[in-house]
């Protein structure tokens, strides 16, 4: 995954460089530099093994349900909305008071 990111960051950096009508050319060395970063990246120990760990902790993720996302993506809209009202009201309270103590 790493080899692709480097991959495409390269084209793409490679691509601003050279300007426009190159993009066979800066995908073939994006995709050069980006076997040489897995390759490099692979034969590092600390960072082959780490690599493993991350996965191995994604694995045993338990990710949200559809559903879930749905309750939850609504109930953070609702409070969103009740602390606003809230703090609005708070305000427009404050306002009337103050106008009542300031101004008569």
């Amino acid at each position: 995954m790493g080899g692709v990111l480097v991959a495409y960051l390269a084209a793409n950096a490679v691509d601003m460089a050279w300007g426009e009508g190159h993009e066979q050319t800066t995908n073939a060395i994006g995709v050069a530099v980006g076997v040489v970063a897995t390759y490099l990246g692979w034969r590092h120990l600390r960072l082959r093994t780490l690599t493993m760990e991350v996965i191995d902790e994604l694995s045993a993720v338990t990710w949200p349900t559809r559903q879930e996302i749905q309750t939850n993506t609504i109930l953070v809209i609702i409070t969103s909305l009740s602390a606003s009202l809230l703090v609005f009201l708070l305000d427009r309270m404050w306002n009337f008071l103050t106008d009542k103590i300031f101004l008569g």
